[in-house]
């Protein structure tokens, strides 16, 4: 599965992680085969499957190099600091390498998009993990603030189809056409729903998007035997 994620307006800058029970690793003895080498049933071990792995973006900031402006909280007051995005000064670069690299609180490195990117135009984020995963949480960290709408697709074929897994926005019905916080029934529990939670402007850095496949689905305690939720 990969996931593809459309941010709103502003300068989006973030990080993301997707926590996955994934295929087998290369060890001996493999739960997730045989003797004989062939596949059986199993449950995998828990992997960050995002880690490391190239991030397709459609907007960098820095080419050319560009202004932009970030407003930080101290106390009561905000702080306006502008800087310049140039990719070909590491030390000045956010490129999506920086979106699954090693998160150091020490030293934070963010990716970065042109600003002022605004409806109908967004930005995209096409993840592909290589081969077939349980998605069990994605979350993404911003160094802005988080967007005023985001959606999250998935595809099982390697990204020749896409359909919704999740929607973020203060406007779910204008800009999803989607009722915001929809009860979760047994009927409706394979479709993506829409939130206006994880859309505050505050944090104006640091905040999370973060979305749990299975919170609230009826059927998640029976995952391996639900269909749908697969």
């Amino acid at each position: 599965d990969s996931g593809q994620g459309p941010a709103g307006p502003g300068v989006p800058r973030e990080r993301l992680w997707a926590p996955a029970r994934g295929g087998p690793r290369q060890r001996s003895p493999d739960p997730c085969y045989d003797e004989h080498g062939l596949p059986r049933r199993c449950i995998p071990d828990f992997v960050n499957s995002a880690f490391g792995k190239e991030v397709k973006v459609s907007s960098t900031c820095g080419k050319p190099p560009s202004r932009y402006c970030v407003v930080t909280e101290k106390g009561e007051e905000q702080v306006r600091s502008c800087h310049l995005c140039n990719a070909s000064d590491p030390k000045r670069a956010h490129p999506p390498s920086f979106l699954t690299d090693l998160n150091n609180p020490h030293n934070l490195t963010c990716w970065q998009s042109d600003s002022y990117v605004q409806y109908p135009h967004n930005v995209t984020l096409t993840l592909s993990l290589g081969k077939k995963f349980e998605v069990t949480y994605v979350s993404l960290q911003f160094c802005s603030p988080r967007p005023e709408s985001m959606a999250i697709y998935k595809s099982m074929d390697y990204g020749k189809t896409w359909v919704p897994f999740q929607f973020y926005s203060t406007q779910c019905r204008k800009m999803y056409n989607k009722p915001s916080r929809a009860a979760i029934t047994k009927q409706n529990e394979q479709e993506a729903i829409c939130t206006d939670s994880h859309t505050d402007v505050r944090p104006l850095s640091g905040g999370l998007i973060a979305f749990s496949t299975l919170d609230g689905r009826p059927t998640a305690h029976d995952f391996d035997n639900s269909p749908v939720l697969q």
